[in-house]
């Protein structure tokens, strides 16, 4: 086993504390940027739902209080985004609760 001098156990040391903050700030900016892309991504579904409960509260009235509410909580797009094509093409207030099973 070959000598390590004090001076290359400390440069060494140095080294693994100066790559380890390195990639724990790496690791934070990433961690940061999904954090923010979920929240967005969350924001954007929230707000879809909130329009849609409101348009179909809209256009059918108290007979549809079940669909606004299952539709106000949810967050799948692709479910969504089925509502809306519904709504769009006159859909009946039964044919929307389908879409939402």
């Amino acid at each position: 086993m070959p000598y390590i001098t004090s001076v290359e156990k400390l440069a060494k040391e140095e080294g693994i504390e100066k790559g380890m903050e390195k990639g724990m700030g790496k690791g934070m900016e990433k961690g940061i940027a999904k954090g923010m892309e979920a929240g967005r991504a969350e924001g954007q579904a929230r707000g879809f739902a909130e329009g849609l409960a409101l348009a179909i509260e809209i256009k059918f009235g108290s007979e549809a209080r079940q669909v606004v509410a299952d539709v106000y909580v949810l967050r799948d797009l692709a479910i969504l985004r089925a509502v809306q094509d519904g709504l769009r093409n006159g859909a009946s207030l039964d044919a929307l609760r389908g879409l939402l099973r």
